[in-house]
């Protein structure tokens, strides 16, 4: 199953991270490049932390969650043949309406 996460700040990190640990390909999006590279190499600092310290969820080894996370800069890609979409952009109104119209999707359920 493929989850499509549109926003690379904290929160969307979380939901990958959570997400992989359980064995669904994730694809990370964000507009800014720059934003999307320092958030998987967050996860994965942090996904090793994690595994470290005992406090890993899932079964899977923090190198084999990694592998299910993706990060992609063009939306309609990231979000192509996924089965669900978690929205975490900012709190700002317009932007959340632009990237839900911009997925093709009807809306929030």
């Amino acid at each position: 199953m493929k989850i499509a996460i549109i926003g690379s700040g904290l929160i969307g990190r979380s939901w990958s991270m959570l997400f992989a640990a359980f064995g669904y390909h994730v694809s990370l999006f964000d507009v800014d490049s720059s934003q999307l590279k320092d958030a998987l190499r967050f996860i994965e600092e942090e996904l090793q932390q994690l595994e470290g310290s005992g406090m890993l969820h899932g079964s899977l080894p923090a190198a084999e969650q990694m592998k299910f996370i993706t990060g992609h800069s063009d939306l309609t890609e990231c979000v192509k043949e996924a089965q669900y979409i978690q929205e975490c952009v900012p709190e700002n109104l317009e932007l959340k309406k632009n990237r839900v119209e911009a997925t093709g999707s009807s809306g929030y359920t």
